[in-house]
């Protein structure tokens, strides 16, 4: 019976553990975890901006958007809208080191607390390479941040 017993709180301490420790650990991953993003728009532009921005106003959308209408055209590219407070604009337009005539490509974001990390990778691009563009700009649509990014953390990832 005792042997029974004791087998028995093992049983229940093995099966109740993760169950447990996946509580403490939820509020971790809302926090730091990875982040949902769309792509709004990508280009390649000599435009001086900032290596990496958040915007979350509809004015510094607007703002954006007049800084990258192209004067040629009647018409502009669709200016994005922020549903609610969880959901923001990353501008990214890092300086290409890797590949000479390129582009970039985001593999994943994570936000710890107010810290937004971009896991990035630079990739060959046969329509910049023949027009000898190294400057690219890509906007993105953060989903489901949980905080107010307050810094951005750009890592570039190697080639796969």
């Amino acid at each position: 019976m005792r042997w029974l017993y004791q087998n028995l709180n093992i049983t229940l301490i093995m099966f109740l553990f993760p169950l447990l420790s996946n509580i403490n650990g939820a509020d971790f991953k809302q926090n730091s975890g990875k982040l949902n993003f769309s792509e709004i728009r990508r280009q390649n532009s000599e435009i001086k901006l900032k290596v990496a921005e958040i915007i979350d106003t509809k004015e510094g959308i607007r703002n954006l958007y007049k800084v990258l209408a192209n004067k040629e055209f009647s018409k502009s590219a669709p200016i994005p809208n922020l549903i609610n407070d969880s959901e923001c604009l990353l501008l990214l337009k890092p300086k290409l080191k890797k590949v000479k005539f390129g582009d970039i490509e985001v593999d994943s974001l994570r936000q710890h607390g107010s810290i937004l990390t971009v896991y990035y990778r630079e990739i060959a691009n046969w329509e910049y390479a023949e027009q000898k563009q190294s400057n690219p700009l890509l906007i993105l649509k953060i989903l489901d941040r949980s905080n107010k990014i307050n810094t951005i953390k750009l890592i570039n990832t190697p080639l796969k």
